[in-house]
């Protein structure tokens, strides 16, 4: 089927990359119960060749790692989603009754998209524990439960959750709860032991710099779940699959449910002043799709990730993919619909006949 699969995406792929400058791609696409299907083409934008199992930055989609942890947590008995994070980190200055677990989880909380980096000088010699501590001294932006906006500290706190409660830091505390358990090598704090994808960045204004995002062996090094953490395109496959896999004992069907259903409300937001919706639908840790049935993507579930990456997956189709290009997802982004598109009907059409 591979075959089939890649010559099914090869014209759709080959638009995106010409247009826009991505000098590869790698696609993984999964229906339930079946092996999966990939896609490779291209280098990344040092001009190595891509492999299925390249690793790859993976950005924001680590976010559903951490998600995955704290549910797990909860599972355990060791926390409440609706406890305050007060309780959990008292030193957080913007905490209040109402700014609980889960409005982290869904971007309920009223938090900036990220901490002030005049206060925190994002440096050479930035660490992991200052991260956490400017995030902690960060005032909300807006009223908890006002609306979605999506920000990073709501990873970075809740990251700093899952390391107080397991006694551990981050990475080992999601290696624990989430890496091992779903057969995900994945990397984050460290240089890997093998090549890590180089993607093309140059809207960022740290690029060509010591810090540059994704490339550096600064970034790479920073403990920071909501960023940093490097997989395979297998590996962010498996993150958003945990979501929909109700028979697998990794999350119970009743959490599964309760972090597919939609968290909000009928509040607006996004990724405030640069993508917002009118209604935001948001879950336990991925965002929720708009559409109603019979749209093909009622009920999907998906995360991004800025490196160039995006992580879906139906509950309704048992369908699972994941999209990495090597080029910020910035300038491409308008056109994933027809790649995702493109490997859903190939899927779809193997599955049938």
């Amino acid at each position: 089927m591979d075959a089939t699969f890649q010559a099914a995406l090869q014209p759709v792929v080959d638009g995106v990359m010409s247009e826009h400058g991505v000098p590869g791609m790698v696609i993984v696409a999964q229906q339930r119960g079946q092996a999966p299907h990939y896609f490779v083409t291209g280098s990344d934008a040092q001009g190595n060749l891509l492999t299925k199992d390249y690793l790859l930055p993976i950005a924001s989609i680590g976010k559903l790692a951490v998600a995955l942890a704290v549910l797990r947590l909860k599972e355990r008995g060791d926390l409440g989603l609706d406890e305050p994070l007060g309780e959990h980190l008292a030193e957080v200055v913007a905490a209040h009754p109402g700014l609980t677990l889960r409005t982290l989880l869904c971007h309920t909380s009223g938090y900036p998209f990220y901490y002030s980096f005049e206060d925190f000088p994002y440096t050479a010699d930035f660490t992991w524990e200052q991260m956490k501590a400017a995030c902690k001294q960060t005032e909300l932006e807006v009223e908890t439960g006002s609306r979605v906006g999506y920000s990073e500290l709501n990873c970075i706190l809740l990251a700093a959750v899952v390391e107080e409660k397991m006694g551990m830091g981050i990475y080992e505390a999601l290696q624990t709860l989430v890496f091992k358990p779903l057969g995900i090598e994945a990397y984050l704090g460290m240089l890997p032991p093998r090549p890590v994808a180089y993607v093309i960045n140059d809207e960022s204004p740290l690029n060509g710099t010591p810090l540059e995002q994704y490339n550096s062996d600064f970034h790479r090094q920073l403990e920071n779940p909501s960023d940093g953490i490097m997989t395979t395109a297998e590996g962010s496959l498996k993150l958003v699959g945990a979501f929909i896999d109700d028979e697998g004992g990794f999350l119970s069907a009743a959490t599964l449910a309760e972090a597919r259903r939609n968290q909000v409300g009928d509040l607006g937001g996004g990724f405030i002043g640069l993508m917002e919706w009118p209604w935001c639908p948001w879950g336990l840790g991925p965002q929720l799709a708009t559409e109603e049935p019979p749209h093909p993507a009622a009920g999907s579930l998906s995360h991004m990730g800025l490196s160039g990456c995006l992580a879906w997956a139906s509950p309704a189709m048992g369908l699972t993919l994941s999209v990495h290009g090597t080029k910020a997802l910035t300038s491409w982004f308008g056109t994933l619909e027809n790649v995702m598109g493109a490997a859903m009907m190939a899927v779809m059409a193997d599955s049938s006949g």
